[in-house]
Parts: C-alpha cells; structure tokens; sequence
C-alpha cells in the first residue's frame, strides 16, 4: 500500500503482464483510526490484435488447389463465410466487412456492421455488379482494447456473358456433300473469345440441323483443342 495522502487521484507506471486482471485498492483510514476498503473494475491487459484466419468466397471449394482467382458467373449477390474470430484476453467488440476493387477502399460496398457470432453473409447487389468486375472482400475485426486485424479475400471476377462464337467448317475427305457412313470428316473451329474469364474448353456433338437440339452423341470435351476427327460410321 502506498499513501497519497488526502489526494483522491493519483499516476504510477507499473509493467503489467499481458491476459491478466488487475485492480486498484483504496484503503482510507478516518482520524480514529479506523479503515475501510475498495477496489475498482478490474483491468485486462490486452496488447495483440484479435485472431481472424481469413475470409472466402462461397465458390471456393476444399480441394487442395484453389485457384487465385475465383470466378462467379451471377453479379447479383456477394456471399462468403469465413470462421469465427477470436480474442483471449479482450473478446471481440466489433466485427464489420466491405467490398472492394483492388487499389480502393471499400468502394464495392462500404464497411457493414455485422454480429460478431456471425461467420457468413449474403448480400444482394443492387444494381448487380457488371461483368467483367474483380472484387475483394474484407473483414474488420476490433477486440475490446481497440486493436484491429484486417483479412481480404482472394479476387473474385464476376463474369456473367458467355463466350463470343466463332466459326466451325468441315473439311471432308471426300469430294462430295454427301458421306458415306464409313468416312472421316475433320472439323474445326476458331474465333471463339471471352475477355472475362476466358475459355476453359470446348465440346463437341452431331446433332441434326432441323432440330439442333437432337444429337445423336453426348457432348464430348476436348479440352482447349480446335480440331477433331469424326468417324462417321453409325451416323
């Protein structure tokens, strides 16, 4: 016990050690001499920043690889989850998110309030973010003694028109327009773009020209190729 003397405040720097409560005790002493006691609030030293291990996009998946950028093909609604944060020493006091392009802040969707024992969102986007736009994701999180982390997301692309089509041609190895059914023909296509996501594959079918959508295979992928060999045996 230290006395102040009549004071009724007083300073003194002392090095606490951090995840542990403390108190001040009051001890007043009348002219008799007799004493009566008090203690404040207690006080938790809190000087690290709340754990939070990241925030992902729904589309993501668990597999071992994840690519760098997600790719979503509706821009009506943003929708992530991420895992509760937490904070040993001060509890979390404040949780909020924003949506953003890359070089600016929050500009997608300003900084959202949302319950601390919330792990997801869904928000509707109104108007629905265009195609062609990449957005990041970021979570702020603030413990009880002020100190904030920050985590973004990987980018995601909104792309939602599907690819420009080009041109398919047949180049036959017989000399007419008419096949013979053990013939092979060769088909080929080029012209096809998409400046968003760009192509991930191409597949192919024989269907009939009078009803385009009656074929007589099931699509088949061949990945990014642009040629292929048709047997037409059993057409």
């Amino acid at each position: 016990m230290t006395s102040v003397y009549l004071r009724t405040s007083v300073y003194h720097w002392i090095n606490l050690q951090e995840g542990l409560q403390y108190f001040l005790t009051v001890e007043a002493t009348n002219g008799a001499g007799l004493k009566d006691v008090i203690y404040s609030d207690g006080i938790t030293v809190d000087n690290s920043p709340p754990v939070i291990e990241g925030v992902y996009h729904s589309v993501e998946n668990d597999d071992d690889y994840v690519p760098q950028l997600m790719i979503q093909n509706d821009g009506r609604y943003l929708e992530f989850y991420w895992k509760k944060p937490y904070d040993t020493e001060s509890g979390i006091w404040s949780l909020k998110w924003c949506a953003k392009t890359k070089n600016k802040s929050c500009d997608i969707v300003s900084l959202t309030s949302v319950d601390p024992e919330d792990t997801s969102v869904k928000n509707t986007m109104s108007p629905p973010l265009a195609s062609g736009t990449v957005v990041y994701v970021m979570l702020v999180v603030i413990n009880g003694a002020g100190i904030t982390s920050t985590v973004v997301s990987r980018p995601l692309l909104i792309d939602t028109t599907p690819p420009s089509v080009g041109n398919v041609t047949l180049e036959k190895t017989a000399e007419t327009t008419y096949f013979k059914n053990r013939h092979s023909i060769t088909a080929k296509w080029s012209g096809f773009v998409d400046d968003e996501s760009h192509l991930s594959h191409f597949e192919w079918a024989i269907c009939q020209t009078c009803e385009t959508d009656k074929c007589v295979n099931q699509y088949v992928n061949v990945g990014l190729d642009t040629t292929i060999n048709i047997d037409m045996f059993g057409i």
